[in-house]
């Protein structure tokens, strides 16, 4: 009798232990799909609201679907690509009116955004289709040879999934860095996270997020006049032979502002065969026509889209 009982404890304890690990595994299964549900209605949220409350966001949004919808058609589409330099020197309305029966411009500006941003941003609207006659990128020289992305952000609306691993080795990322652009590549939520942060800042404490963004701001950086020209014209020639080898034609565009580099920009595109298109020199405009030393204000504004108007 007690032997018989003694050979039930046994079988009683893994009758037990697997029922354990069964309640584990469910415990676990439950777990993670309210996690994966969690993160989809997370990021189904922010493709939708995110640019119903970021004025930012919408126009960003907004501008890459027309970006990748361009055609060709029987009269020729410009597409304008750049950062805040381009947002604000180029009165979009005004540049349309100027170009109307002639061409039809559409523009597609990301704040922040530098070279390396729109050469692997480039390769992806050309990749999912979008087909203008001539682009046209607007920036800073500095912002031509510098070797910054905006990051995250870029991820999602220009770089391609292939292209991460190249752009981890022009940018030296490490691998938390570059898991961080895969992730960014599939999730808006992720890759906006900073900026939905910031819209935050700015609606409760403005003047703290005016501060930040100041503190944030790189300075600008020139090297000597020889090493602007050799990476200029290296990275406008791989400009060129991109849209080229799409059927479009391709033109920088120089924004206005202070400081060097309009010299051996203009060398470089001598030597890339490649438009380099000057409407106003540096340090041509004073610096009443800037809203902060930068940026073009609207004076300035009008100014420049009228002298881009009458180079396009």
């Amino acid at each position: 009798m007690h032997s018989s009982i003694s050979s039930s404890e046994p079988l009683k304890a893994t009758v037990s232990g697997r029922a354990r690990t069964g309640d584990y595994w469910s415990w676990s299964a439950r777990t993670i799909v309210c996690l994966a549900l969690f993160c989809a209605g997370l990021e189904g949220l922010t493709r939708f609201g995110f640019s119903h409350i970021s004025r930012i966001e919408a126009r960003i949004s907004q501008d890459h679907k027309t970006a990748l919808a361009i055609r060709r058609s029987d009269r020729p589409t410009v597409l304008l690509i750049g950062n805040s330099l381009m947002l604000e020197g180029i009165d979009y309305p005004r540049l349309g009116k100027a170009l109307e029966g002639q061409a039809h411009a559409v523009r597609f500006p990301i704040e922040q955004t530098q070279y390396l941003d729109w050469y692997y941003g480039l390769r992806r609207l050309f990749d999912e289709g979008s087909q203008p006659d001539m682009v046209v990128l607007c920036m800073s020289a500095e912002h031509l040879i510098t070797s910054r992305i905006r990051g995250d952000y870029s991820a999602y609306y220009l770089f391609r999934l292939a292209d991460i691993p190249e752009i981890r080795r022009e940018i030296h990322y490490d691998l938390t860095k570059t898991s961080s652009l895969v992730l960014s590549h599939f999730s808006l939520f992720y890759a906006g996270r900073s900026s939905l942060r910031n819209f935050v800042l700015v609606r409760t404490d403005p003047a703290y997020a005016e501060m930040l963004q100041r503190l944030a701001a790189p300075k600008a950086h020139f090297p000597p006049d020889q090493e602007i020209e050799r990476i200029a014209a290296a990275r406008l020639a791989d400009l060129r032979q991109l849209c080229s080898s799409h059927g479009a034609r391709f033109a920088f565009l120089l924004a206005p502002g202070f400081g060097p580099g309009e010299a051996p920009l203009r060398v470089a595109g001598r030597r890339s065969n490649t438009e380099v298109l000057v409407p106003i020199h540096l340090n041509e405009l004073g610096r009443d026509k800037f809203r902060d030393g930068f940026h073009l204000n609207s004076a300035g504004a009008q100014m420049f889209t009228g002298k881009v108007a009458e180079l396009l």
